[in-house]
């Protein structure tokens, strides 16, 4: 009935099924972010999920633009280490105020899920690092 094709940079047109299943996955979310109300809450689970490490850090990007300028809440539950990492980034540079960002840990114990914030001091939280030992402050 119809075709949706995208174009690149470089004037490239290409069929959607083309482009890979995680730019597939990844259209939902952007369409979400463009069409929710101002002041809405989005939920997003693992929204980095087959994107290339560079899209993961632009998603990033694109969760805070929506915050800014719609006035977004967006609880995003991720495992990657360099969205997250890109949050940090974003903060460090000024492009993210660190009171409109929240990070939590969710651990099982006692067979139960124990849902804890986690502390980010900007000048010394390393993620690369603290990724490996859990996201603990040890």
């Amino acid at each position: 009935m119809f075709d949706v094709n995208i174009t690149l940079q470089d004037g490239a047109k290409f069929p959607l099924a083309d482009l890979g299943y995680g730019f597939s996955q990844i259209l939902p979310v952007l369409t979400q972010l463009s069409f929710a109300p101002t002041e809405s809450t989005l939920l997003f689970e693992q929204p980095e999920l087959h994107l290339h490490v560079l899209a993961v850090r632009r998603l990033a990007g694109v969760f805070i633009d929506a915050v800014e300028k719609k006035k977004l809440h967006v609880i995003v539950e991720t495992h990657s280490r360099e969205m997250f990492g890109q949050f940090l980034r974003e903060m460090r540079e000024g492009h993210l105020d660190p009171a409109k960002f929240v990070a939590y840990r969710v651990l099982r114990e006692g067979g139960c899920s124990k849902i804890t914030p986690i502390e980010i001091d900007l000048a010394t939280f390393d993620v690369y690092e603290q990724w490996e030992r859990g996201l603990t402050q040890e």
